[in-house]
This record gives structure tokens, C-alpha cells and sequence, in this order.
């Protein structure tokens, strides 16, 4: 029981530490699953390191970092955040820069009724169109990025083939989405090639587990790092 509430009060003052910024005028929102969540104690999260680089490369201390990622959520549970939780709506509207990444639990939560997961894929390109609608009914203005979706289980492995099948498909329906101008997205972070081939070396599968280690999340916070030089150079 000690252990777990030492847990808990580390996790907490990591969270208070990067979401907490009285005096920033900007603000870079993080939106998604566990993926923007991280586990502070095994790796940290990409959102926190994108975060460091944003304040390096272009705002100096002039960043608030809000982090509304939550573990465990599906494209419906954000879209229902999104259009019913006031909190969500204020951190959009204010937002000058905003990441997200969706889609992973989706798969997950099907993988054992695979004849559904057609009816997955039509559901969750619905629920992304509606979620990237949202925000931009909110904000207009600010940047707006994604990320595809990588395949956590190596190559041999029992769920590598089945996974692959899904996520591909899953991958075209973010990029196909992302494409519409009317989203005006940034561009869609390449995780998915980062981790290609690398699942043992960038997550924790070896432990039973399909998140990111440190240097997956690394690997992550750099795609998207890319991904936003990319958009940028592009204003010029």
C-alpha cells in the first residue's frame, strides 16, 4: 500500500510539474490514450518530451503544457469528451499548438471478435472525422498534428500478423482523413515506419506490454519533432 501511494504522489507532482504555467500567453494541448498519458516511472511519455523540444527550438518558457491524454480511450470516449466536457473545450479553444494520437484501443478492444472489425474501422474513421471537426470548431487557428499507429508485437510473434492486417488499415484511414484540407492538419506523425521492425527494441513487449519504453517514446516525441519542421518549413 506504501509503495502504491508513493506511486501515485510521484506520478501526481509529474503531472502538476508540466501542466501548471501561470504566466504562458501559448499552450501545447496533448490529446489521446495512454500513448499521450506515458508512465512517468517507465519511460516518461512523448508528449512530455515534444513539450521540452517545442520550449527549445521556439518558445522558450512561453508554453503551457496540458496533458489530456487518458489511458484505456477509444476515438468515442475522446469524441464524447470533446463535445460534453467543459474543460476539454476551454484547453482547445486557448490552444496554440495541439498533438493527438487515437485509434490503438479501438483494434485492441476487438482483437477477439475479428469479424467486428470492419464495423471498427467504419465506426472509428466516423469518430476521427467528428473529433478533428470538433476541434476545429473550437480553434481554427492553432497546429494541429497526428500520428499513425505503430504494430507493437515483433515479427514471430503470435499477434504480429493479425495486428499488421488491422493497423495498415487503420493507418489509411488517419492519413486519408488527415488529407482533407478542411482539418488543416499539420501533418500526420510516421510512428508506424519508426517502429517498424524495432517493437522489441522500442517498447516494452519483452515485459508483456505494447506501450513505448524511453526510447520508443523518444522515438515518438522525433517523429512528430519532423513532422512539425516539415509544416513549418512550409510557411516560409
Amino acid at each position: 500500500m506504501l509503495i502504491e501511494s508513493t506511486i501515485v504522489l510521484i506520478i501526481a507532482a509529474f503531472l502538476l510539474k508540466y501542466n501548471t504555467c501561470n504566466t504562458c500567453t501559448r499552450s501545447y494541448v496533448a490529446l489521446g490514450d495512454s500513448l499521450a498519458v506515458g508512465i512517468p516511472l517507465l519511460g516518461g511519455n512523448y508528449a512530455c518530451n515534444y513539450y521540452k523540444w517545442l520550449l527549445s527550438s521556439r518558445f522558450g518558457n512561453n508554453l503551457k503544457y496540458i496533458n489530456l491524454g487518458v489511458a484505456g480511450w477509444t476515438s468515442g470516449d475522446l469524441l464524447c469528451a470533446l463535445e460534453v466536457n467543459p474543460r476539454y473545450q476551454c484547453c482547445i479553444k486557448k490552444a496554440s499548438i495541439i498533438t493527438l494520437d487515437i485509434g490503438g484501443n479501438d483494434i485492441l478492444k476487438s482483437k477477439n471478435n475479428i469479424c467486428n472489425m470492419p464495423n471498427v474501422l467504419i465506426i472509428y474513421e466516423s469518430n476521427l472525422r467528428a473529433i478533428l471537426h470538433k476541434i476545429r470548431s473550437l480553434n481554427n487557428i492553432a497546429e494541429l498534428y497526428m500520428m499513425d499507429i505503430y504494430n507493437p508485437y515483433p515479427e514471430g510473434h503470435g499477434l504480429h500478423g493479425l495486428a499488421e492486417e488491422w493497423i495498415v488499415k487503420l493507418n489509411r484511414i488517419i492519413y486519408s482523413v488527415c488529407a482533407d484540407e478542411f482539418y488543416n492538419i499539420g501533418g500526420v506523425a510516421p510512428v508506424y515506419n519508426a517502429f517498424r521492425g524495432k517493437a522489441c527494441e522500442y517498447t516494452l513487449i519483452s515485459y508483456g506490454n505494447i506501450h513505448p519504453n524511453s526510447a520508443g517514446y523518444k522515438v515518438i516525441s522525433g517523429c512528430f519533432e519532423l513532422t512539425t519542421c516539415t509544416y513549418m518549413s512550409g510557411l516560409k
